[in-house]
């Protein structure tokens, strides 16, 4: 097959771009995804009877979230899913005495079991279950003992506090009720019947390098533990892209002008935090005078601190849990480390 020369142009020019990083595009899955969770099938239970004949069937696990936090079984330090029996569930999806009920979401199937997640509102009384506990799933996260249970996790959190943020119509103010086993909330109003669904929040987070790729510009909060870099990040903002968020958000937390056209997607992740998607970006720095590093100019009120970090000394840190108070990043569930070790390590 012959190829034209402006073909061939361009796909040099595509291989130039991604040869520009020592990265490798991940192939693993993203934490707090499932790609074996089977979303498909919400219709079918809507049919009548078939809601309850899966809650009867004994096939389904039903996954409480209360006051954002996830049930989990913890033991010898690490968790797991804690599902409830289907009776109990029952009693939270009846109303209590200030006519208050749990919500209950559909999450879709896998190994032959039909996930549901429980939104228990916060006004109702929900102890933690025999042999289970509640604990904030983005500290626990680093704590499951198979990675694939984060998806489930993460998207039962993530819908219960749509639910929990979704109470009244924002077109009426009537209140709302669930819509289609939690797939979206519907104004009670005859009137108005306005449907509301879940949303996202895109965020990107960019692995800035030097004009020569030998140092990365990482940044740090306030609030973080001593020696923990990370990562730049921010939201996306009305008619911007992503690829114009990384330049702005790198000019005004650190200072530093960036190359729009060094910008390439590596990945994205879902942050159930409460609904973002983090959008994960490899970006290069413009040249400083004389091939120096650019300097910094950090704006107190996005950063604490930033700094350039030489490969070698960013590859030792990636080994380091922070103990020592050295330089340390985040853990497994975070994008961040992803675009660490794809720059650093090559994995």
């Amino acid at each position: 097959m012959r190829v034209a020369p402006l073909a061939v142009c361009v796909l040099h020019l595509i291989a130039r771009r991604v040869s520009c990083f020592s990265a490798s595009v991940p192939r693993r899955a993203a934490f707090y995804t499932d790609p074996d969770l089977e979303r498909r099938g919400r219709d079918a239970l809507l049919l009548p009877g078939a809601l309850e004949d899966v809650l009867t069937e004994g096939s389904c696990k039903i996954m409480p979230v209360y006051k954002g936090k996830s049930c989990l079984v913890v033991e010898e330090g690490k968790a797991s899913i804690y599902t409830m029996a289907v009776t109990l569930a029952r009693e939270l999806l009846e109303a209590d005495s200030s006519g208050a009920t749990a919500t209950l979401i559909h999450l879709g199937a896998k190994g032959g079991h039909r996930y549901f997640g429980l939104h228990v509102p916060p006004h109702m009384p929900f102890p933690a279950p025999p042999g289970a506990q509640l604990l904030e799933l983005r500290s626990a996260a680093e704590m499951l003992l198979d990675d694939a249970d984060s998806g489930l996790l993460g998207l039962a959190r993530a819908l219960a506090a749509f639910h929990g943020a979704t109470g009244f119509c924002p077109a009426c103010g009537t209140a709302t009720a669930s819509y289609k086993l939690g797939s979206g909330r519907r104004c009670t109003a005859a009137e108005c019947g306005a449907v509301q669904y879940p949303r996202i929040d895109p965020a990107v987070m960019m692995m800035v390098l030097s004009t020569d790729g030998s140092h990365a510009l990482l940044g740090r909060k306030k609030a973080w533990a001593p020696g923990r870099y990370s990562c730049l990040a921010g939201f996306t903002e009305m008619s911007e892209s992503l690829e114009q968020t990384v330049v702005r958000e790198v000019e005004e937390e650190a200072g530093v002008a960036v190359d729009p056209a060094s910008v390439i997607f590596v990945s994205s992740q879902p942050w159930p935090f409460p609904r973002q998607l983090m959008v994960g970006f490899f970006a290069r720095a413009l040249p400083a005078e004389g091939g120096a590093l650019p300097t910094l100019y950090v704006d107190p009120k996005e950063l604490e601190a930033a700094q350039w970090f030489p490969k070698g000394e960013v590859a030792a840190a990636l080994s380091s849990d922070g103990s020592d108070g050295g330089l340390h990043f985040p853990g497994k569930a975070s994008l961040a480390r992803r675009l660490l070790q794809d720059w650093a390590l090559g994995t």
